[in-house]
């Protein structure tokens, strides 16, 4: 009996073993590397654009080997206008056989051999997909998110692996550049210490503009992120704590100072007065003028001053 379940034990690890040797790689453990550039210019492609053609190379790996799989390679962009082949292979590969593969077909079939698959894609985004008329007069740009360019399919048509994009348009890419360039903005206007009104106008301009664009109205978005400005050099600043606190605070405080000693000078000695009269009638005059630029910073320091100034006025007779 212990005998017959130690086969029974034995026999089926075999069978796992087998199992696990033949198993493809798990979602996502193919493709271990991609580089994608424009095919005009052979630059490397910041963004995708609908409508250009793009050269995609490839690395997958093949980890594990099963002599009766099928591994398909697909891509969905349109053929080339600047090349005349789909794919073109970079170094040998044990599962292709270069000499009966066809290269100008969207899908590339192979075996599962063991080893390192080195490949370029050559394609065109379609036109206009990421374009809907809402109207006659309006057109809707949409992202196209995580548009699948390359796919690659095992025998019972399940992806093991894919490439995707998020595609764009040229009224997209301006909207993306002209809000990177406003949201910079707010953040210098933050860093300044720009009045908060105009701090809060412009994000809420830029919070609307991207409700906008997330609906597909990029031309409105951008003429709304057009509203908030490009420079704040003229943009009005905040005064700072520091700066109430060493200018006018001191001025108020002395100019109370000021106004004791001065009754204090009428008790003590009515010879003084007319000096006394003269300083005060300067202090006012100065007074005059810092409560004027005072009232374009800060109203309630304004208000403030304007008190201690109308003290001095009735004390003096002014």
């Amino acid at each position: 009996m212990k005998a017959a379940l130690l086969a029974i034990l034995l026999f089926s690890a075999i069978m796992f073993s087998s199992i696990i040797a033949e198993s493809t790689a798990v979602e996502g453990q193919w493709i271990t590397y991609y580089e994608v550039k424009d095919l005009s210019t052979d630059l490397p492609a910041k963004d995708t654009f609908e409508g250009l053609e793009y050269n995609i190379t490839l690395r997958i790996n093949v980890t594990t080997e099963s002599p009766t799989c099928i591994l398909k390679l697909c891509t969905n962009l349109e053929h080339s206008t600047l090349q005349d082949v789909y794919w073109k292979l970079l170094k040998d590969y044990p599962g292709i056989n270069p000499s009966d593969w066809n290269p100008n077909q969207p899908c590339v079939e192979f075996n599962q051999k063991k080893g390192t698959l080195m490949i370029t894609s050559y394609g065109k985004i379609p036109d206009d997909i990421t374009k809907s008329p809402l109207n006659s007069e309006v057109i809707l740009h949409e992202i196209v998110e995580n548009y699948t360019v390359i796919e690659l399919i095992d025998s019972g048509n399940y992806t093991l692996d894919k490439i995707s994009f998020n595609v764009i348009d040229t009224e997209i890419k301006e909207y993306q550049d002209l809000l990177s360039d406003k949201e910079d903005v707010v953040t210098t206007m933050t860093e300044r210490e720009v009045v908060s009104k105009y701090i809060e106008l412009s994000e809420d301009i830029i919070g609307e503009a991207k409700n906008e664009a997330n609906m597909g109205f990029v031309d409105e978005a951008k003429r709304l992120l057009n509203l908030v400005p490009s420079n704040v050099d003229d943009l009005p600043i905040t005064p700072s704590q520091s700066f109430v606190e060493r200018v006018f605070i001191p001025v108020v405080g002395g100019l109370s100072v000021v106004i004791v000693i001065v009754g204090l000078l009428f008790v003590r000695s009515k010879g003084k007065l007319n000096y006394t009269l003269k300083v005060l009638e300067d202090q006012i005059k100065d007074l005059e003028g810092i409560v004027m630029k005072a009232s374009r910073v800060e109203k309630s320091i304004s208000t403030r001053l304007e008190t201690v100034r109308d003290r001095l006025k009735n004390l003096v007779g002014v």
